[in-house]
């Protein structure tokens, strides 16, 4: 067997026995203590950790990079070791000392121990000094399979003696515990150290010429590199010491160290590609360019199957392994995975780094996984508390692992070999149909690559990607005969060369791509930028998720609306479906594509992932513009900006946390608008025009708001280029509707036109408290506006905020397209997206300030419509950005307002009584179940479709298909008097919470008992 692979495969296998040993130790120590203890347990090894990063860590760096060519050569590591005995004797006189004679009020302030843990501490950091000596060494050496059992050994050493007390033990002293279990593991990774030192100092009397000088030179960008790491790691623990207790740290703790295990499955591949890349780096220069083009991509694919198991089976163990008191950390477990397939990425890629001697970048890119973690822990610790904790970590490897894989694919700047070209043919004229395409400008004919030599005479094109030469040429296929481009990756010529380039042509692996449909096959790039996407897809996913974990009896306002409409009409096949439950809806004539598409699904995906559906559709939405980027740039950090940017956009977060319709509508006008945009040349093609026809009628039966803005993109297509074409395409779509409906969207018209004339005559009660801001029941002195279109200078700052921080994103992508296009005015996509993302946004702004359009809805919620050309633009500007570097503080300034604005709704999402079902709620409708029929009114009026649904009995609400106007009595503030609304429509009963109601409201209901859930009462009116 191939020596890398067995290496590989013993590495594979000692970690994955070592996962069990670590599960086996932690979880008998969590049975002996408690949570609490093992959250003291996690703050000594912090503590340990702190000082074997500052003083210790970095020189193990310098063992394997001098050590390994000193052994190839001198089979011995005499030299490497001298000149790093004073480093590490520095090292643990400064450890010794800040223990020993710097007073232990640090530890307490830092850690939250006592002096007596002083010991516990120098002990752990003795067990972890140890084994990082014994591992470096035997990685020089390539004892590899010695090397995957030290950890081991380690663990297994301390499981045993836990197992031992668990056993015979009773009520064991936690200090005493502690104590033992950092001593054993001391001793046992001392004994290994030691051997494999004796092995290696006695095999050569001709040391390596090193000096003190030249280790230090290599290794100290390290040590603020392991500090920053070390920020990574612990920072959470202490946050969450410094804000709740050790109880917290200890389930963290166990999520957290289920995380790193199953990450750690990586590791092996780097511990044995760096000795043999180093060897193979010395006697051939291209091998890194080979490792990062063929070998990274094949490990990838293989990685993520075999690790989407271990991730998706992970959570289920923690309470049979751990008790029934770390509960809490299942969900925990469940968002920290979202990294977990990613570090396969800052496995490969950062063993380049030690490679290549950039430590300094290292140090770079762990300061800004430090601080997205510092970031996102301050602002959601003390809200979230060990959630916070999970979203800020796994946000941070997240972040960590996209800059790794940039920043090696621009430092090595590998192209693939034989790659199909995947430009679109409009891109340019002078050259053939189908091209590579690299990041930077072309001079000559406005290309995204390097500047190209044209020659219609000689029938072909060439043009430079970085340090290599493409030739296209003409070519028949011999199947078809059909026009093609034969496509040849030369190989990698001096710059020097540039000028000669089409003389010194050496083809490689020529591919015939047709003119006109191009032939399509997987490549390693294609694959990578799949595996980036899919990790940030899945990143993007757990954080939608979080609400519902905040919400477990339920989330949503229309989404239990959408729940009775689809069951509904599933049970009775009748379409429209009636739902008298609502008693103040006329007809269902919402656009029906939506519901109708989800009522086609299985039943058991239906109801065990209804909640989740409305994340699946915008995570189809993220692979959409990601691959359009692909499409655009063939850039993989331009796709995983694009992705990454999509992930965390505020409105995409805070919206789809129920079923509803928007996220269809936008996936649909996007592909649309990206059809046209990208689909090449100046004007229109038919099949074009037809196919935004269909797409059009189909967004007009799927979703109003969408419609709308949908229109006004087409205006202002229309206004800028006065093409026919554009009316008339939105005149056939209304055609295309009443086709593909049968007519019901004449039906769906009068509704839509039927809520806009509602919110023409009401938009200043927008977001209105029903009863407080009623001229009925309005309180002397009150007066305060709720309304989203409030007067004043609050109001107008509010609003300002509402269309910042749901987007941010948008605002930053139109300010970056704006530059871009002063830069390089001629950028026709450029131009297209950016005029894209103007037109969402003055239509969002257009809705916000003029009065009678503000009845076509809150114009925040068109910034949900931003997303995707604002994702865009910022990748393809990410994408070349050697002529743009002021993108870099765009984007993180940009990544700073969105997290604030993500923050702040988690953390009112957590306080909000509206928008989930608390207990208390749920226990109020369960009482309403069993009580006797009769209409119910909710106060919020945000519960009429939850408590229609759970409870059985109709509603006083309606406001989903047609008839709003009867909703006026009602809706947005009361216009009648309780007593008459109650008596007119016979309600039966009212639900509120303490203090939505004010005195007047109350002394002016008829006579009634109340039934109290925590906060919660249920009014039941008297019979008769």
């Amino acid at each position: 067997m191939n020596r890398d692979l067995l290496n590989t495969v013993t590495l594979a296998a000692a970690r994955g026995l070592k996962i069990p040993v670590t599960i086996v130790s932690t979880a008998l120590l969590a049975r002996l203590l408690g949570p609490e203890g093992v959250g003291v347990w996690a703050m000594v090894m912090a503590a340990g950790a702190l000082l074997h990063s500052a003083f210790m860590n970095w020189t193990h760096a310098i063992a394997v990079r001098f050590g390994c060519e000193e052994w190839e050569r001198r089979r011995s590591t005499r030299a490497t070791t001298a000149i790093r005995v004073p480093l590490l004797a520095g090292g643990a006189a400064l450890s010794a000392a800040v223990l020993l004679f710097v007073p232990a009020a640090w530890v307490e302030r830092l850690f939250s121990l006592s002096g007596d843990d002083l010991w516990i501490v120098l002990a752990y950091t003795i067990s972890v000094w140890m084994v990082a000596e014994s591992r470096s060494v035997m990685q020089i050496t390539s004892r590899f399979r010695q090397l995957a059992f030290i950890p081991i050994a380690v663990e297994l050493a301390g499981a045993i003696l836990l197992g031992a007390v668990l056993l015979f033990g009773e009520n064991p002293d936690r200090y005493l515990l502690l104590a033992a279990l950092a001593a054993a593991m001391a001793v046992t990774a001392l004994v290994p150290t030691v051997v494999e030192w004796f092995r290696t100092l006695n095999r050569s009397d001709r040391p390596e010429p090193l000096t003190l000088r030249d280790g230090v030179i290599y290794a100290w960008p390290l040590i603020p590199s392991f500090i920053l790491g070390y920020i990574s790691y612990w920072f959470d623990h202490l946050l969450l010491q410094a804000f709740f207790s050790s109880r917290e740290v200890g389930i963290f703790q166990v999520g957290y160290q289920l995380m790193i295990l199953l990450a750690s499955l990586s590791a092996p591949i780097a511990t044995v590609v760096l000795p043999r890349l180093i060897t193979r780096q010395m006697a051939d220069p291209a091998a890194v360019d080979r490792f990062v083009r063929d070998v990274i991509p094949t490990v990838i694919v293989l990685w993520f199957p075999l690790v989407s198991a271990a991730v998706a089976i992970a959570p289920a163990f923690v309470v049979p392994l751990y008790g029934a008191e770390f509960a809490e950390a299942e969900p925990v477990l469940a968002v920290l995975c979202a990294a977990v397939p990613g570090t396969i990425l800052t496995s490969l890629y950062g063993t380049l780094f030690s490679l290549q001697g950039r430590f300094g970048w290292v140090t770079v890119y762990l300061g800004v996984m430090a601080a997205v973690n510092v970031g996102l822990s301050f602002a959601l610790i003390p809200s979230m508390g060990i959630m916070g904790a999970a979203i800020g970590t796994s946000a941070a490897y997240l972040v960590s692992q996209a800059v790794y894989v940039a920043d090696q694919h621009r430092h090595t700047g590998t192209r693939p070999a034989g790659t199909p070209c995947s430009i679109p043919p409009w891109r340019c004229s002078p050259c053939f149909r189908r091209f590579w395409s690299n990041r930077s400008g072309c001079a000559s004919c406005s290309l995204p690559h390097s500047p190209c030599l044209c020659s219609r005479r000689r029938g072909s094109c060439a043009s430079s990607t970085g340090t290599s030469w493409v030739v296209f040429a003409p070519d028949a296929s011999p199947r078809s005969g059909a026009s093609s481009i034969r496509c040849w990756f030369a190989a990698s010529l001096p710059r020097d060369d540039r000028d000669q380039a089409p003389a010194i042509v050496f083809a490689r692996r020529p591919c015939h791509i047709p003119a006109r449909f191009p032939e399509f096959r997987f490549s390693t790039p294609m694959l990578l930028t799949l595996a980036v996407i899919l990790v940030i897809a899945a990143g993007a996913a757990i954080l939608r998720l979080v609400p519902h974990w905040l919400a477990p009896h339920g989330i949503g306002v229309d989404h239990w609306y959408w729940k009775a409409y689809i069951e509904t009409y599933r049970r009775t096949r009748r379409f429209p479906p009636e739902l008298p439950q609502f008693m103040l809806d006329k007809a269902q004539w919402y656009p029906p594509v939506f519901p109708l598409l989800i009522a086609h699904l299985p039943d058991r995906i239906f109801q065990n992932y209804s909640a989740v559906l409305a994340i699946v559709i915008d995570i189809l939405r993220l692979v959409l513009v990601s691959v359009a980027c692909w499409w655009y740039v063939a850039d993989i950090a331009a796709v995983a900006v694009v992705a990454g940017v999509y992930a965390l956009t505020p409105i995409l977060v805070t919206y789809n946390v129920q079923l509803n319709p928007r996220g269809l509508g936008a996936l649909l006008l996007d592909a649309a608008v990206l059809a046209a945009i990208f689909s090449g040349g100046e004007t229109l093609s038919v099949p074009l025009l037809a196919a935004a026809v269909i797409a059009g009628g189909v967004i007009l039966l799927t979703h109003k708001m969408t419609t709308q803005l949908a229109a006004f993109i087409l205006l202002g297509a229309f206004a800028a280029s006065l093409d026919w074409r554009y009316p008339a395409i939105a005149a056939a779509a209304v055609a295309a509707a009443l086709i593909l409906s049968g007519g019901f969207y004449v039906k769906v018209a009068r509704a839509h036109w039927d809520i806009v004339k509602f919110w023409n005559r009401h938009w200043d009660t927008l977001t209105a408290h029903p009863v407080r801001e009623s001229p009925l029941y309005r309180e002397a002195g009150d007066t305060a506006s709720r309304s989203y279109h409030r007067p004043g200078l609050r109001g107008w700052l509010r609003r300002g905020v509402f269309l910042t921080a749901f987007n941010p994103w948008a605002w930053g992508a139109l300010l970056t397209g704006g530059i871009w296009l002063w830069l390089h005015p001629d950028d026709r996509i450029m131009t297209l997206l950016t005029a894209w993302v103007a037109l969402v946004l003055l239509f969002s702004v257009l809705t916000t300030v003029v009065p009678f359009l503000k009845c076509l809805g809150n114009g925040y919620l068109y910034l949900y419509n931003a997303a995707a050309p604002a994702c865009l633009i910022l990748g393809i500007v990410t994408a070349r950005a050697e002529g743009a570097p002021w993108i870099w503080p765009v984007l993180a300034a940009l990544l700073l307002l969105s997290g604030a604005a993500l923050a702040v709704y988690l953390n009112e999402f957590r306080k909000s009584r509206t928008v989930k079902l608390e207990a208390e709620l749920a226990g109020a409708i369960d009482f309403l179940k069993q009580r006797p029929d009769g209409p119910v009114m909710c106060m919020p009026q945000h519960w009429h479709d939850v408590v229609a649904y759970f409870s059985g009995k109709p509603v006083l609400f309606g406001g989903h298909g047609y008839g709003f106007q009867l909703l006026e009595p009602i809706f947005p503030i009361l216009r009648h008097p309780i007593g008459e609304i109650v008596e007119r429509h016979g309600v039966r009963y009212l639900v509120t919470h303490d203090g939505y109601l004010p005195e007047s409201f109350i002394a002016d209901l008829p006579p009634a008992t109340v039934t109290r859930f925590g906060d919660y009462q249920v009014y039941e009116f008297d019979a008769g």
